[in-house]
């Protein structure tokens, strides 16, 4: 697997921190050195807009639900709006004096969420004037909250980098922490994953962790020592990570879709079962597929650009009910819909994912001239664990930065 980052340069130094989409449809960013809030279009216009306070070191940013961007002012300990059209509309002070506020995201109740690490606590700013800003004191003392987002809940799950818990917290203000294992591993970003997990970087522990809704982690260690992962992000149903400190770009790589619109024709001793191939491919090349007949579990293996297969051997007389599975280099992925009854019939697959969860290491090589990427491989567990029986593995390849300017 190969992949590519394409970066887009703001004038130096301006040192560019947070990021995320607005609703006008572009990238907003915050500068962190140059006190400004940038604004990238798709094809790559930057327009900067100076925040009114001096040197404010503005960091996270995120889309309200008034249609505005807002972000945290770390250094003047201040929560910022902009206006789509690049006005800093109003700048609302933290009650508590150097609360070191970084990341804010998008609650629910149509506020923002906030995380303050020297504070230890989560704030509160509604969306309508006077932008009353509310804060809860997180239970565990000096736990550093860092990261925030919304989870599947309707909580804000977030990472506490100076203590071994994820906490949530409902939008009334009642907040739960969840032990991690594993002791002190400084747990940055925070994302909500595919499978409605939430997924963390766990930067001292050199490691990807992941936390159900009901509170049961899981931590898998990132095999090349000291990368530093940081930054993390969910997308095409994977999970995306950064290593700060090995130039690296990973993410997971699942078991593909079950096979759809499978069917079959049957005669005394056989079957031509037929698919079409998986939609999802799970983010690695399919490299076969299995056909399927039970009682019996007669099967029959077909190559990766297959569309049928024959399977011999059934007993005249006897029903059997038939289904495929792809395959790639995770493992095998989603069976498809069971097929029995009438011969040619067309039936739907299933159209959940596998959970992308990590397994133990393999190196892999990279094209030459790059440098060699790590793959990590879960050591085998209960087929059932996950949908399908595949067992999800995480990829890292070299980040490839082509500057346009």
């Amino acid at each position: 697997m190969t992949g590519r980052v394409r970066c887009r340069r703001s004038p130096p130094p301006s040192f560019p921190f947070g990021i995320g989409s607005g609703p006008d449809g572009n990238i907003w960013f915050t500068e962190e050195n140059a006190n400004q809030i940038g604004r990238s279009s798709p094809g790559g216009t930057m327009t900067e807009f100076p925040i009114t306070t001096a040197s404010s070191q503005p960091e996270g940013i995120a889309a309200g639900a008034d249609g505005a961007l807002w972000f945290v002012e770390r250094a003047a300990n201040k929560i910022g709006r902009i206006s789509t059209a690049g006005t800093v509309t109003n700048e609302i002070p933290i009650p508590t004096a150097a609360s070191y506020s970084e990341f804010i995201t998008a609650g629910p109740d149509g506020a923002m969420w906030f995380t303050e690490r020297n504070a230890n606590k989560i704030g509160r700013v509604q969306l309508t004037t006077p932008f009353t800003i509310t804060e809860f004191t997180i239970p565990t003392a000096s736990s550093g909250p860092e990261g925030i987002v919304l989870g599947p809940d309707g909580a804000l799950w977030f990472t506490e980098s100076e203590s071994t818990k994820i906490g949530r917290i409902t939008t009334g203000g009642t907040i739960t922490e969840f032990a991690i294992p594993g002791g002190f591993a400084l747990s940055r970003a925070i994302t909500l994953g595919p499978d409605g997990a939430l997924w963390f970087t766990q930067d001292a522990g050199n490691a990807i962790g992941r936390i159900t809704v009901g509170g049961t982690p899981s931590t898998y260690p990132v095999t090349t020592s000291g990368v530093s992962p940081t930054g993390i992000a969910s997308f095409g149903g994977l999970i995306w990570f950064t290593e700060n400190l090995a130039d690296n770009i990973g993410h997971t790589v699942a078991g593909p879709g079950a096979p759809s619109c499978a069917s079959f024709v049957r005669s005394p001793t056989s079957a031509i079962v037929a698919w079409a191939a998986p939609s999802n491919n799970g983010g690695s090349a399919v490299t076969g597929y299995t056909v399927t007949a039970n009682p019996g579990g007669i099967s029959t293996g077909a190559a990766a650009n297959a569309t049928s297969a024959t399977l011999s051997g059934l007993s005249n007389g006897t029903s059997y009910v038939f289904t495929v599975t792809a395959t790639n280099t995770v493992g095998a992925g989603l069976v498809s819909t069971a097929l029995n009854a009438v011969a040619g019939r067309i039936c739907a697959s299933q159209s959940a994912s596998p959970s992308p969860q990590p397994r133990s290491p393999v190196a892999q090589s990279t094209p030459s001239g790059h440098p060699t990427r790590t793959v990590q491989r879960e050591p085998s567990r209960n087929p059932t664990a996950v949908a399908g029986g595949s067992q999800p593995r995480l990829d890292i390849f070299p980040a490839y930065f082509l500057p346009l300017r």
